[in-house]
């Protein structure tokens, strides 16, 4: 957050401007407080995707819009309880090291999403009830635990591990990834046949494009959910010029999201896996891993991983956008 407000300050944006550290699973802000509700690649990284989705129509005013852009796994196909065990594994290794919970579908987000304005008792999968528990998670802290299933005090031990994890994780890359790639810490749109263009300028095309297929054409006051160094904040004050709050890292009851849609932009942000392996194979890349440290050296270990799970139609990328009932 310190470094996020400081750039904002630089960039004389630091009275419209605000962020801090807060959970997005309990937001310190009141019911209906923004007509603009933005997650930039964060929502891999709620535990809880169901109190996650609740806490962005909570703080979403009336007729305001709702933006996820996340990584999913692919939807299950019907009659599959899950994925299968080569893809299971893969994303548990991706998560091992980015400090992720176990994934869902864009499906499983839909059901979410729907459910802030039906509210049945539908079918959730396992990976958005409560704490998202990856097989290795299990290994790490269950034989600490007596019983076999997963208990409160094992679900709040994990929890804490979670959100210091991340923390810690960010903390220790960030300044890596700003001084290769700049302030925008998400993946480039790509679409096909499009000119080639430079990976910082496909990173701007992602927020455009974004706010273009959410039909969004006017901000007043904006959260940034999961906001990093507030590089879409930022970009979006001057576009709109509007108020924005980030944060970085009370189950209320929200409602009224409709006009569910979603997209699966994979094709169009493929290259982008690429472009940052070829980067951290550069001699500033492997000096700045080397200053980093252990954590951002794991993460950047397994960018192949990511890039495998994209070929392969396991992992997606996809964008969910809503709006919260006038």
């Amino acid at each position: 957050a310190a470094r996020a407000n400081a750039l904002s300050a630089a960039q004389g944006l630091g009275e419209r401007l605000t962020f801090q550290v807060a959970d997005a699973l309990a937001q310190p802000f009141e019911a209906g407080a923004f007509d603009l509700v933005w997650s930039m690649e964060s929502g891999e990284h709620m535990p809880d995707k169901q109190q996650f989705v609740r806490e962005l129509a909570r703080v979403c005013a009336p007729g305001g819009v709702v933006i996820v852009v996340t990584w999913c796994h692919r939807v299950l196909a019907a009659g599959e309880a899950g994925l299968r065990p080569d893809e299971a594994a893969l994303l548990d290794r991706i998560c091992e090291a980015y400090y992720l919970p176990a994934w869902c579908s864009v499906a499983d987000y839909e059901r979410l999403f729907d459910q802030t304005v039906t509210k049945p008792a539908q079918r959730l999968a396992p990976t958005v009830r409560r704490l998202a528990v990856t097989s290795t998670s299990r290994r790490r802290y269950q034989p600490h635990h007596n019983d076999s299933a997963t208990s409160d005090s094992l679900i709040e031990v994990m929890m804490k591990d979670l959100k210091a994890g991340i923390a810690n994780f960010y903390d220790e890359s960030s300044e890596l990834w700003e001084s290769m790639w700049g302030e925008h810490m998400h993946h480039g749109y790509y679409p096909k046949g499009a000119v080639t263009k430079g990976h910082q300028q496909a990173q701007l095309d992602m927020i455009e494009e974004t706010l273009r297929v959410a039909g969004v054409t006017q901000v007043s006051n904006m959260v940034d959910v999961g906001c990093g160094i507030g590089g879409s904040s930022r970009y979006i004050a001057k576009k709109y010029g509007c108020r924005s709050s980030g944060i970085t890292l009370s189950p209320k009851q929200a409602e009224g999201l409709t006009d569910i849609r979603t997209r699966d932009w994979s094709e169009e942000v493929s290259p982008f896996w690429g472009a940052v392996i070829a980067t951290a194979l550069t001699g500033q890349g492997l000096a700045g891993l080397a200053r980093a440290g252990w954590t951002t050296i794991k993460g950047a270990l397994v960018m192949p991983l990511m890039a495998e799970g994209f070929r392969r139609g396991l992992i997606k990328f996809n964008v969910i956008t809503a709006r919260r009932s006038s």
